[in-house]
């Protein structure tokens, strides 16, 4: 018991130490002297950000999809309820991007170059564009994933490629 004990302290303090390094070098890219380094640094830790994101907002919805809709569901049902919710959130997303371009595009503040109305606006759409589109793949795995939880793809590995 003390051995695996001090086998789980040597594991938390080597992801502890793992962490600080981690984010010593997190330090050292974003204020690096190259503009290109801090860019491609920024451009990743925004990335991962939209993906973590992107995924907790999407077991959010999927769990409450669960509770409410799939609690004692048929896979056929389960797989109608999950195609359902990936095409509800491409919708979304062409739904989402067309307000922000349609919005954007008519309300220019008076103090706003056209230049910087327009990067204001890419901006925006980039955003909205990423992390809805990061969700819209969970939702789509999910719904293939069901789809392959079917009676006729289970029969045999075979079936994989069918």
């Amino acid at each position: 018991a003390e051995r695996a004990s001090q086998g789980q302290a040597v594991a938390i303090a080597s992801t502890l130490i793992l962490g600080i390094c981690f984010q010593m070098g997190l330090f050292c890219l974003t204020n690096h002297p190259d503009e290109d380094m801090r860019r491609y640094t920024y451009e990743v830790v925004s990335t991962t950000i939209s993906i973590f994101s992107a995924v907790l907002i999407f077991q959010t919805c999927n769990h409450f999809v669960e509770i409410f809709l799939l609690e004692k569901a048929s896979r056929t049902f389960s797989l109608v309820i999950a195609m359902m919710h990936m095409v509800v959130w491409m919708a979304g997303l062409q739904v989402v991007l067309y307000l922000i371009a349609v919005y954007n595009g008519r309300h220019m503040t008076r103090y706003e170059t056209p230049r910087a109305h327009m990067e204001r606006t890419e901006i925006m759409l980039k955003c909205y564009a990423v992390i809805i589109a990061h969700i819209t793949g969970f939702a789509s795995i999910n719904a293939w994933g069901a789809l392959q939880q079917l009676d006729f793809f289970r029969r045999g590995p075979a079936m994989s490629f069918a």
